[in-house]
């Protein structure tokens, strides 16, 4: 009755806290370790700019792979879920950060395979109805444009990419959460970008 389907609505505190939160600040803590290792490797000339996207590619496919190997083979895991969100933001700013920021990647290359780390991470999210990839892969795909060269030149592109990647998984799962956050995400980059030209 009414009690059951409030307790269904209700998340669990235990499983709030125990897996979803930590899954997800181990997910952020990824991120932000690889954002600081590129930005160290940056400041103290250890790697060049190819070496460092290649890095970046090469362990965020390490990662994803893992991540879904381990959901899949080993049983629902937020640690599974936070590794693919975390991988597929760094993938994806490492494909606009190869583009666009270093030149490195041509263009229709680096946008096909932010499509495809798009759509991948859409999948995904809808697939296993994560709100944790969706926050942590598609969310952070929307701020890549900030980190590689603005909007100019391919930015815009890899923000309308991330942008459909987001609607897509809004329409599959019906997150309004999703659809307000992106908006926010993508229009406030707009804005800035269409003050300053």
């Amino acid at each position: 009755g009414a009690t059951t389907v409030l307790r269904r609505s209700v998340p669990n505190v235990e499983e709030l806290l125990g897996g979803r939160l930590l899954g997800l600040a181990g997910g952020v803590s990824v991120l932000v370790g690889a954002v600081f290792f590129v930005w160290l490797a940056i400041d103290r000339g250890w790697l060049g700019e190819a070496a460092r996207v290649a890095i970046a590619l090469s362990a965020s496919t390490l990662l994803l792979g893992a991540g879904v190997w381990l959901y899949e083979r080993r049983g629902r895991s937020q640690a599974a879920l936070a590794a693919v969100g975390a991988a597929t933001a760094v993938l994806y700013l490492s494909l606009a950060a190869g583009a666009a920021l270093y030149g490195l990647l041509p263009g229709p290359v680096a946008l096909l395979g932010a499509s495809v780390v798009g759509a991948l991470a859409t999948a995904l999210a809808a697939r296993w109805q994560s709100r944790t990839i969706a926050t942590l892969g598609i969310l952070s795909c929307l701020l890549a444009p900030l980190f590689a060269d603005g909007l100019g030149g391919p930015g815009v592109l890899f923000l309308l990419i991330a942008y459909g990647a987001a609607a897509a998984a809004c329409t599959l799962r019906g997150w309004t959460w999703l659809a307000v956050a992106s908006f926010v995400a993508a229009g406030g980059q707009l804005a800035v970008w269409s003050l300053a030209e």
